[in-house]
C-alpha cells in the first residue's frame, strides 16, 4: 500500500473510507488508527484515558482472530481488549466499562447500543469506530443492521457535540471494504467533513496477483433444477484442476454438505495422484488420527472434505493437513471462507446458488469476495487463480461482481420495521419530523437520491419528492407497529413506545415473533410454549437437510432408545419440527450422533434462552389470566439455561466436572436428585462414576453447597368473602453456602403464585445473595373474590438450575361450591373392597387350612353353584356380626383372618371374621346380597379410603402394602410379635432368635388376630407394622378341581413352573426372597423389581401365549392370604395380591400345611 496515503491515517483525526482488494493488508489501516489514538492520549490524565475503540466485523471468526492479534500487540501499551459476539454470554453495555478495545459483530453491537441512553457516560467515551467489510451494506439480511448501527453512532456523536461545547474530539469513523466502485457514497454518508476522505486501491496493490475467471455452463430451468446442475458440475472438475492447479493445493467450495461429500467421492474415482512414499506416509498418519471412516478412506487418496457436520478434532486435523500442503485437495462448504484462513493456489466455487429460507439464493458479494480471497498464498505463490462455475444466465452478473463494477446499495427499506421500533424506544424518533431527519442520516437516503430506480422511485423526482416517498415508506411500517400494539401515536403524531415495543427492542426480537406472543391466550401448557418457540422468526435459518432426517426421526420415535419427551406426529418434515426435536433432545440429555445437528443446537439454545426471557417478561406485564402460560414459560426458560428438563434425572450434569457420561452413570444408579447424592457414601459415588478418590468427596461437597429452600403457604380466612395468604421462603443451609456456594450467588430464583382461575397473584425475583443476607422472606397475599376459587399454588423456581425448586399448594372449596355440595343428593362412594371386586373378578376362596389332594379335588368338582354362593354369604354375614359384637379375647381366637392396611390414618380393618356359634341368615343366598353385607360391615369401620382425594390409582398403590394374616394360634402370634423375625440375618441367627429351623420350608408362621375394640387398634398397628417388615404374605390360589391329567392342566403346570426370576419382580418381596431363596439354589442377587402391575400382567400373558393357551392365565382376588411356607420357589405380586409358585417342576400346587393350590386358567 502506498505510504503517501497512510499519512492521512496516522497524522489526521478525520473519518476515512478505504477500498482495497482482499489480501492487500487492510488490517494495517485499523492498527494505524489505533496508534494515532494512543499517541493522542499518551500525556493525558488517567481520568481522561477511559476512551473506547469499537471494531465491527461481520465474521465472528475474524473477530476472535483480531482479538488474539491485537491483544498481543497492544496489551503492553495498557490497551485492554475484549470480544462480544453471538457466541458470548449475555453482555450489557456496562460490561465494557473496564475495556478500551471492544470487538463485536453488527448484530451484537446493535443489541448493546440500543440501551446507550442508560449508559451515556460510557458511550460518550467512544473515540474510534472501525468498520471492516463495509460492503456488507449491500447484503439483504445483515446490511440493514450495519447501516442502523452506524447511524446510531452518528446520532451519539451529534448529541455529544451539542452537549459538550468544548473542542473535545468526536468519534472518528474508519471504514474498509473490498474493491467497490462507489466508495465516495459511503464516505459521503460517514464523513461529516465537506472534503471527503476516501481512498481506492486497484487489484495491482494485491501482493499475489489473482486471476478471476467466471465459467458459464448451459442450464435449462424447465429440465434441470439447481441440484442437478450442481451435480453436473462434478464432471467438469477434473479437467479444471488439471489445467489450473499446477500441482498445488486446490480448495473447492460447495453450497451444501451433501454436495461436499458427493464431490469428494467423485474426485476419488476420477483423479489419481502420483504421490511419493513420504507423501503417502504422511496421508496415512493423518488418516489414523481421523475417526470418521469415510473421511479416513478419502484422505488416503489425497482428497479431504470439510463441513460443520464433522467433529471439531476432525476439522482441525484436515485444516492443518491442507495448510501444511500434505492434502492436495480439500472440498468444503462456503461457510469455511468466513472463518478459517486456508490459502490455496486454486479456488473453485462450484455453483453460485445456495439453499436459504426455503429457496435458492445467489451468493452475496461478501461471500464471493471471501471465497476468491483464499486464492494465492503470499509465502508460496506469485499468482493465484479463482474459478467461479455458474450458469450462462448468471455469468455476466458475477463478472461484474468480481470486477467490482456493481455499486453498493442499501437494503434498509426492506428491513425497516424492527429498526424503526428500536429507534422510537431509544428516543431517537419522536414524531414524523424527527423521523425524516433520521432517514436523512441513513445510507438509504444517499443512494435513493442518486439511484431512485433501485428503490422503486421514479427517476424524474426532485429531492423534496424523494423525501416524501421515503417518509411514506416509513409510515407504512409505523402503522404496522401501531396496529400490533408496539407503538402508540396520538392525534399530534407524537410517537411513543408501549411496554411490548420496549421488550421487542430490549431483547432484539423480530416483529413477527412479537406478534406471536400477543396472540397467546395465557393458558398454554409447556408443550404449547415449546411449539411457539419453534415458530419464531429468529430460527428461520434452521433448515431441514436430507441427511438430518434419519437422526431426527430416531430421536423422535424409537423403540430401542430413549426419545424426546413430547414426540411429534409423523416423521420430521419441516425446519420447525427439526427445531422442536433438537430442543427436546438437548433437554432430555439424549445422544445426538450427528455433529452438524450438535453445532446447530448451540445457537438454538442461546437464541431460545433470549426469546423465552422476553416471553416471560411480556406475560408478566399482561397481568391476570396468564398464570399457566407464565409458569410454563419460566420452566422452559430454566430448561434453556440448564439444558435439562425441569424434572430431569441428570441433575448432576450441572456440577463442575460432571458431563453426559458420568451424569448418565449416576442417574442409572438411582442418583437422580441432589438429596439422593447427599444420602450416598462418597465411596459408592466413586464406584458408580468409575473414578478414584477423592472424586466422590468433591461431588458430595458440591451438592452440599447447593442452596436448599423451604416454601410455606398458609391460609387465613378473614371472612366468607375475603382470604389472606402468608407465603414464607426459608433458606435452610445458610452455613453451607456461606462457606462455598456451588450456584452463582447472583443468579435468580423466581417466586410465582397463582390460582386455578389462572390469575397471577404474585411474581417476584430474588437473588441467592439477597436470601443469604435475609435468610427468610415473607409475603402476604389478599384475595377479595373467592368465587370458584379452589386452589392456590406457589412456586419457587431457579431460573438456571434444575433440582432444588419448591412448590406449595393450598386447596379449599368456595362458598358457592360448598352450598352446592350441601344441597346435592349424597351419592355413596364405592368402598375399597367393592372397587377392587368390580375391577377384577368374582371371589373364589377355598376353605382355609384344609388338605386338598387329587381325590378331594374330584369331589369338589361336583359342588353346585348354589352351595358355593351360600358359603360366601355365610362368611359375609359373620363378618358383619363380628364388627357389631364386643368380642372377648377368647372369642377373638376364632377369627379366621384380618386385613391390615397401613394407610395414612392407620386404621385396621377386619374383614370376613367367623364365629362358630353364629349361623348365616336364610336371605343371604346371592352374591349381590353378600356384597351388600360386606359393604355394610365396612361402613361400620373407620375408613381412610373414604377421603375425597382417594383415586383408584392411590388405592392400588396402597394395596401393595396391605397384607392378610392367616390365623393359626393366638399364642404363637403373640410370641411372634414380641420376637419379630429378622430376614436380613443369617439362617443360624434366624434359628437362634426364633427357635425355629433355618430351613424356610419348616418355618411355621403364626396367624394374627385383631380386636374389634378401638382401644386396641393402635397397639395392633404397631405389631402389624413390625410383622410387615419381616414377612411378605401370599394370596392362596384357587384349589384344583380337575384330575390334573388334561392338556389344560399340563399347560398350567408348565406355566407355573416356567416363570423365572427375570419375568416378574416386586420390590416389597425382595427381602423375603433373599432369605428363602438360599435353600432353593436361586441367587439372591438376581431379584429385580417389576416396573408396574401392567408389566406383571403383560409378562403373564406373554408366557401364557408361549405355552399356546387359548386364554391368558389370570389370578383371582382372594381375601384370605397365607404366609410363605414350604416348597416356594419365589414370590410375585400384583397391586392387590401376593402369589407363590411351586418350587419343583412336577408339582402342580402351592403347598401350605398340606393344602394344594395351583394357578387356574380362567
Amino acid at each position: 500500500m502506498n505510504i503517501s496515503y497512510l499519512s492521512h491515517l496516522f497524522l489526521l483525526d478525520k473519518s476515512v473510507v478505504v477500498s482495497a482488494p482482499t489480501g492487500s493488508g487492510k488490517t494495517v489501516i485499523f492498527e494505524l488508527a489505533i496508534i494515532r489514538l494512543l499517541t493522542h492520549y499518551q500525556n493525558m490524565d488517567a481520568a481522561d484515558q477511559n476512551f473506547k475503540i469499537i471494531y465491527i466485523s461481520p465474521i465472528k471468526a475474524l473477530c476472535h482472530e483480531r482479538l488474539i492479534d491485537w491483544h498481543t500487540k497492544f496489551s503492553n501499551f495498557g490497551l485492554k481488549c475484549t470480544a462480544i459476539t453471538g457466541d458470548s454470554t449475555e453482555v450489557d453495555i456496562s460490561g465494557i466499562t473496564n475495556h478500551h478495545l471492544i470487538i463485536s459483530t453488527p448484530e451484537k453491537w446493535d443489541s448493546i447500543s440500543r440501551k446507550w441512553r442508560d449508559h451515556e457516560k460510557i458511550v460518550r467515551h467512544i473515540r474510534l469506530f472501525m468498520i471492516d467489510e463495509v460492503h456488507l451494506l449491500h447484503e439483504d439480511n445483515r446490511g440493514s443492521t450495519l447501516e442502523v448501527v452506524v447511524c446510531r453512532m452518528k446520532t451519539v456523536e451529534q448529541e455529544k457535540s451539542t452537549i459538550e461545547q468544548d473542542n473535545k474530539q468526536g468519534i472518528r469513523f474508519v471504514a474498509v471494504s473490498a474493491t467497490i466502485p462507489n466508495a465516495e457514497d459511503i464516505a459521503k454518508w460517514i464523513c461529516k467533513d465537506p472534503d471527503l476522505n476516501y481512498f481506492k486501491f486497484s487489484e495491482e496493490m494485491r501482493p499475489v496477483k489473482l486471476n478471476k475467471i467466471v465459467l458459464g455452463y448451459s442450464y435449462n430451468p424447465k429440465t434441470m433444477n439447481p441440484f442437478k446442475f450442481d451435480l453436473s458440475l462434478n464432471y467438469k472438475l477434473k479437467n479444471l484442476i488439471m489445467q489450473y492447479s499446477e500441482g498445488k493445493p486446490t480448495l473447492i467450495f460447495c453450497s451444501t454438505r451433501k454436495s461436499v461429500e458427493m464431490t469428494a467421492l467423485h474426485l476419488i474415482q476420477v483423479i489419481k495422484f502420483e504421490l511419493s512414499e513420504q507423501e503417502t506416509q504422511n496421508l496415512c498418519q493423518i488418516a489414523q488420527i481421523i475417526g470418521d471412516e469415510k473421511i479416513k478412506n478419502s484422505v488416503k487418496y489425497g482428497i479431504g472434505y470439510h463441513h460443520a457436520g464433522l467433529s471439531t478434532d476432525t476439522r482441525h486435523c484436515l485444516e492443518d493437513a491442507f495448510r501444511s500442503g500434505n492434502l492436495p485437495i480439500l472440498v468444503t462448504t462456503s461457510t469455511l471462507s468466513m472463518g478459517v484462513n486456508l490459502p490455496a493456489h486454486l479456488v473453485i466455487i462450484k455453483s453460485t446458488k445456495c439453499y436459504d429460507k426455503g429457496g435458492f439464493q445467489d451468493y452475496s458479494q461478501t461471500a464471493i469476495q471471501q471465497m476468491i480471497g483464499r486464492a494465492g498464498r503470499p509465502q508460496y505463490d506469485v499468482t493465484g487463480t479463482a474459478l467461479i462455475l455458474t450458469t450462462m444466465l448468471d455469468k455476466v452478473k458475477f463478472e461484474k461482481m468480481i470486477n467490482c463494477s456493481s455499486e453498493i446499495e442499501s437494503n434498509l427499506h426492506r428491513h425497516l420495521i424492527e429498526h424503526l421500533n428500536a429507534e422510537v424506544v431509544l428516543g431517537t424518533i419522536t414524531d414524523l419530523d424527527v423521523a425524516m431527519q433520521w432517514i436523512a442520516s441513513t445510507y438509504l437516503y444517499v443512494r435513493a437520491v442518486k439511484n431512485p430506480r433501485y428503490y422503486g422511485l421514479p427517476v424524474e423526482l426532485t429531492k423534496q419528492q424523494i423525501d416524501k416517498k421515503l417518509l411514506e415508506i416509513f409510515q407504512i411500517d409505523l402503522n404496522k407497529l401501531v396496529t400490533s400494539g408496539m407503538l402508540c401515536m396520538d392525534q399530534n403524531i407524537v410517537i411513543t413506545p408501549t411496554v411490548t415495543g420496549k421488550l421487542m427492542a430490549k431483547y432484539y426480537i423480530a416483529f413477527e415473533t412479537m406478534k406471536l406472543f400477543t396472540q397467546l391466550s395465557g393458558t398454554e401448557s409447556l408443550i404449547q410454549i415449546l411449539a411457539l418457540i419453534s415458530k419464531c422468526r429468529e430460527f428461520s435459518d434452521v433448515r431441514l437437510r436430507t441427511s438430518d432426517k434419519k437422526t431426527l426421526n430416531l430421536l423422535n420415535k424409537c423403540s430401542n432408545k430413549n426419545t424426546i419427551r413430547f414426540p411429534l406426529n409423523g416423521r420430521i418434515k419441516t425446519g420447525e419440527m427439526k427445531l422442536n426435536c433438537i430442543i427436546q433432545a438437548v433437554f432430555g440429555n439424549l445422544d445426538i450422533p450427528d455433529h452438524g445437528i450438535q453445532t446447530e443446537s448451540y445457537n438454538i439454545m442461546r437464541n431460545g434462552a433470549r426469546i423465552v426471557k422476553c416471553l416471560i417478561e411480556y406475560l408478566d406485564t399482561r397481568g391476570k389470566n396468564c398464570y399457566n402460560a407464565l409458569l410454563n414459560a419460566i420452566i422452559l426458560g430454566k430448561c434453556f439455561n440448564a439444558k435439562l428438563w425441569e424434572d430431569s434425572p441428570y441433575v448432576t450434569k450441572q456440577l463442575s466436572g460432571i458431563g453426559n457420561v458420568m451424569s448418565t452413570l449416576l442417574a442409572n444408579a438411582g442418583k437422580t436428585s441432589f438429596e439422593k447424592i447427599l444420602q450416598s457414601n462418597p465411596r459408592d459415588l466413586e464406584l458408580i462414576m468409575r473414578k478414584k478418590p477423592p472424586a466422590g468427596d468433591v461431588l458430595y461437597k458440591q451438592v452440599l453447597h447447593i442452596p436448599k429452600y423451604e416454601l410455606k403457604l398458609k391460609k387465613f380466612l378473614e371472612n366468607e368473602d375475603r382470604c389472606r395468604f402468608e407465603l414464607t421462603v426459608n433458606l435452610l443451609n445458610l452455613e453451607n453456602i456461606q462457606e462455598n456456594c456451588t450456584v452463582n450467588i447472583n443468579s435468580v430464583m423466581c417466586l410465582i403464585v397463582g390460582n386455578n382461575k389462572n390469575d397471577i397473584l404474585l411474581h417476584e425475583r430474588y437473588q441467592h445473595s439477597y436470601l443469604m443476607d435475609n435468610i427468610s422472606v415473607t409475603r402476604y397475599i389478599n384475595i377479595d373474590d373467592l368465587t370458584n376459587l379452589e386452589e392456590v399454588h406457589a412456586h419457587f423456581i431457579s431460573e438456571d438450575w434444575v433440582g432444588f425448586d419448591c412448590h406449595s399448594v393450598v386447596s379449599f372449596q368456595s362458598k358457592q361450591q360448598a352450598s352446592k355440595d350441601d344441597t346435592s343428593p349424597q351419592k355413596k362412594k364405592p368402598t375399597y373392597m367393592q372397587m377392587f371386586l368390580d375391577m377384577y373378578m368374582k371371589i373364589r376362596k377355598p376353605k382355609p387350612n384344609a388338605i386338598i389332594n387329587k381325590n378331594e379335588a374330584d369331589k369338589s368338582k361336583g359342588a353346585t353353584r348354589k352351595e358355593t354362593i351360600q358359603k360366601r354369604d355365610d362368611k359375609a354375614q359373620l363378618h358383619k356380626r363380628t364388627h357389631e359384637a364386643k368380642a372377648t379375647p377368647k372369642q377373638q381366637t376364632k377369627i379366621k383372618s384380618t386385613v391390615y392396611s397401613p394407610s395414612p390414618s392407620k386404621v385396621t380393618r377386619n374383614i370376613l371374621k367367623k364365629s362358630p356359634n353364629k349361623t348365616p341368615d336364610k336371605n343371604q343366598g346371592t352374591i349381590s346380597q353378600w356384597f351388600k353385607n360386606v359393604q355394610e360391615a365396612e361402613d361400620n369401620v373407620p375408613n381412610s379410603y373414604d377421603s375425597p382425594n382417594v383415586t383408584p390409582q392411590t388405592l392400588a398403590a396402597e394395596d401393595d402394602e396391605c397384607f392378610v394374616v392367616n390365623d393359626e394360634k393366638q399364642k404363637d402370634e403373640q410370641n411372634f410379635v414380641k420376637n419379630p423375625v429378622d430376614l436380613h440375618s443369617s439362617p443360624k441367627t434366624f434359628e437362634a432368635k426364633n427357635n425355629v429351623d433355618a430351613n424356610p420350608s419348616k418355618v411355621e408362621l403364626p396367624s394374627s388376630t385383631c380386636s374389634p375394640n378401638e382401644q386396641n387398634i393402635d397397639k395392633e398397628i404397631e405389631e402389624y407394622e413390625e410383622l410387615s417388615t419381616s414377612f411378605t404374605p401370599v394370596v392362596d390360589i384357587e384349589p384344583s378341581k380337575k384330575s390334573g391329567n388334561t392338556k389344560e392342566d399340563i399347560a398350567n403346570k408348565e406355566l407355573s413352573t416356567k416363570l423365572d426370576l427375570d419375568s416378574l419382580r416386586h420390590p416389597s418381596l425382595l427381602s423375603v426372597q433373599r432369605k428363602y431363596t438360599q435353600s432353593s439354589g436361586i441367587p439372591a442377587d438376581s431379584a429385580k423389581p417389576c416396573s408396574s402391575t401392567k408389566a406383571f400382567a403383560g409378562s403373564m400373558r406373554s408366557l401364557a401365549t408361549k405355552r399356546k393357551l387359548n386364554k391368558p392365565t389370570v389370578f383371582g382376588f382372594h381375601l384370605r392370604v397365607l404366609y410363605v411356607t414350604e416348597n416356594c420357589d419365589t414370590y410375585y405380586s400384583t397391586s392387590i395380591s401376593r402369589i407363590a409358585l411351586p418350587k419343583k417342576r412336577n408339582e402342580n400346587a402351592f403347598d401350605s400345611t398340606s393344602t394344594n393350590y395351583r394357578i387356574r386358567e380362567k
